[in-house]
């Protein structure tokens, strides 16, 4: 894929695609993950959405950003690439659960200064409410594409004002999942769009006859990359799925992969070890997956065990075991920076007993430096420290906030002339893997040095076969990181019961401070999904501990 190539943008490589695809069905939705529903050609999606486009530049003459607050669908999609097409740069964002905490969204529309939000009928409805609940003036328009969609639109399609836009334009604005901070909006271009495209299709090698599988949404890195922006710059068809249709059965999600023959699918390590948790060895037989070529597994650190048992359990579906590999990125580089799967013989790459190695290839080695994150010196091989990144996938910023642009994107390493991006997770490098070991911030002291939450988590998440390490919030009891830590943890299943409680919590805070120094005060067992999560299903562990320490105590499994 040729990123240069006469200097066309995002919107001229989608062009020529759906052109080139005018006759085949290039997207579909599952309704409720199992039924085909809409199907679009590439003629039929472009219709839309230059229709759609058109309405755009005349509802909003002066353009965005705006905010695409829509259910997961094909009219989502077509919204997104109707933005892109009018020359307008678009944030999607989830659309609020009534009652629900209006934090996040409130920060959105303050950062954004959107001037309207797309919405459809039915969750204009939900927004409505939120919107009135609050005091802000100049609050955006709500704008219903559905209702855009039903009328005629511009005879002959006229050239749309995204043809015409820079490749170093904003083309959509990505607002971070907030897993330790108010979320930040990165600032992609059509160049960081197309780049990271590239070097998906490079080392992932995929192109026009890739099939993809999608059930994460469009704000969700992985979900705006793979399910619709990387389709549509290689042709190539992308089935797509509600998040609701696979949390509630995620075998869905594996025989939709099996059904329509794809060759690209992953997600979170949660979607890998909610399938071992809900799918048994007799089930996991009578799926298809010889298919499935890339099945990538990422946006956390994943555990050494995870994917091993993953190959294992699907073995008996015809799954290729090499197929299934751990991948690094985040939403300041695109999406991608590190992992793909095994092409020929094993190499040998070996874990470091705690995480998935992500395997690296000259050309994403390249771009990536293990730093001390205090002095800004390059750390050694098999020494950790903060991960930073350079590269053309790289963001130019956040969205309205310089100062953390600067700190965040602006960072050089010694004897080195670019700038890199400081990703604020900690690993390491050893020969041609890259371990992902935490979050910097997300860290306990014992004796001066830090402990890695993630690690207190798992360590006692070995206690007991109903406890899920990666839904748990280790964290000190103040902000000034003192010695005193204390930790919840979910339980696996919404049934699951601990029959001593007491004395299961206090073999777990002493197993942590032999193994790490720390001291516990606390463990506590929470109920499937009770704490608070990213729109990526991350544990938001530094919201976890602000409530904790303000006095909130969370619901705990009875015994």
């Amino acid at each position: 894929m040729d990123l240069d190539a006469g200097g066309r943008n995002l919107v001229a490589r989608i062009e020529q695609n759906l052109v080139l695809t005018r006759d085949r069905v290039i997207a579909t939705f599952l309704q409720r993950g199992e039924r085909v529903g809409d199907q679009l050609t590439g003629d039929a999606f472009r219709d839309r959405v230059l229709r759609l486009a058109g309405h755009l530049e005349t509802c909003l003459p002066e353009g965005g950003p705006v905010l695409l607050i829509m259910p997961p669908s094909l009219e989502c999609s077509v919204a997104l690439v109707a933005c892109l097409y009018a020359g307008i740069a678009v944030a999607p964002l989830p659309v609020p659960h009534p009652g629900a905490y209006r934090d996040r969204l409130d920060a959105v529309i303050a950062d954004s200064c959107a001037r309207a939000i797309l919405c459809t009928q039915e969750s204009a409805q939900v927004l409505t409410q939120h919107l009135a609940q609050g005091t802000r003036s100049g609050l955006p328009t709500l704008i219903r594409v559905d209702d855009l969609l039903a009328q005629p639109g511009r005879i002959g399609h006229p050239r749309c004002a995204g043809f015409d836009r820079s490749v170093d334009d904003t083309a959509v604005i990505q607002y971070t999942s907030g897993s330790t901070r108010q979320p930040r909006g990165v600032l992609l271009s059509h160049r960081n769009l197309l780049s990271n495209t590239a070097l998906a299709s490079e080392r992932w090698r995929l192109g026009a006859d890739t099939v993809s599988v999608n059930w994460l949404p469009n704000y969700h890195d992985m979900g705006l990359m793979g399910g619709t922006i990387c389709p549509l710059l290689w042709g190539a068809p992308c089935i797509q799925m509600s998040p609701l249709a696979f949390a509630q059965k995620p075998s869905r999600w594996l025989r939709a992969i099996g059904e329509h023959r794809a060759t690209l699918s992953g997600g979170p390590a949660f979607a890998f070890a909610l399938c071992l948790d809900a799918i048994d060895e007799r089930e996991s037989a009578s799926f298809d997956l010889s298919s499935w070529r890339a099945a990538f597994c990422g946006a956390e650190p994943v555990p050494a065990d995870l994917l091993p048992r993953f190959r294992e359990r699907f073995r008996g579906a015809r799954l290729d075991p090499a197929a299934v590999f751990a991948c690094y990125g985040l939403a300041e580089s695109t999406l991608y920076v590190a992992g793909e799967r095994v092409w020929g013989e094993p190499d040998g790459l070996s874990g470091d007993g705690r995480t998935e190695p992500c395997r690296l290839a000259p050309s994403t080695r390249a771009n990536l430096r293990i730093v001390d994150p205090l002095s800004g010196q390059p750390r050694a091989d098999g020494e950790e420290g903060e991960i930073w990144v350079a590269g053309p996938s790289v963001a130019s910023g956040y969205h309205n906030q310089p100062e953390e642009t600067r700190a965040t994107f602006d960072a050089r390493v010694a004897g080195d002339p670019r700038s890199f991006m400081r990703t604020g997770d900690l690993g390491l490098l050893s020969g041609n893997a890259l371990h992902v070991t935490g979050r910097l911030k997300d860290v306990l002291i014992a004796h001066g040095a830090n402990v890695a939450a993630v690690d207190i988590e798992w360590l006692a998440a070995e206690a007991h076969p109903a406890l899920n390490p990666m839904a748990a919030a280790a964290f000190s009891l103040n902000a000034a990181h003192d010695e005193r830590g204390a930790l919840l943890i979910e339980v696996r299943h919404a049934r699951a019961a601990l029959e001593d409680a007491e004395a299961l919590a206090e073999a777990i805070r002493a197993r942590v401070g032999a193994t790490f120094g720390i001291d516990l005060a606390w463990v506590r067992f929470v109920k499937r999904g009770g704490l608070e999560r990213t729109t990526s299903g991350k544990v938001r562990r530094q919201a976890v501990a602000a409530r904790v320490r303000a006095g909130h105590r969370y619901p705990e499994v009875q015994a």
